[in-house]
């Protein structure tokens, strides 16, 4: 699953530390978060096998969500 926002995107610094709890990558926008949503996410993704990704665009920030797939017999 991936989500493309129509932002300014991040600079290549912040996207690594995007998932580090507390870190805010635009600290001058309005924003009243306290950081640890994509903390929060990414600790539940990898708990999952799954992986979380970072990456601009032309049209703004995407984050793409993997899971694996998990067939029961």
């Amino acid at each position: 699953v991936s989500f493309i926002d129509q932002g300014k995107g991040v600079s290549p610094e912040q996207l690594e530390q995007l998932t580090k709890p507390f870190f805010q990558a635009d600290a001058t926008s309005s924003n009243q978060g306290s950081g640890l949503g994509l903390s929060l996410v990414s600790s539940i993704v990898k708990a999952h096998g799954g992986s979380l990704q970072f990456y601009n665009t032309q049209t703004g920030l995407c984050v793409r969500l993997a899971l694996p797939i998990i067939l029961d017999d």
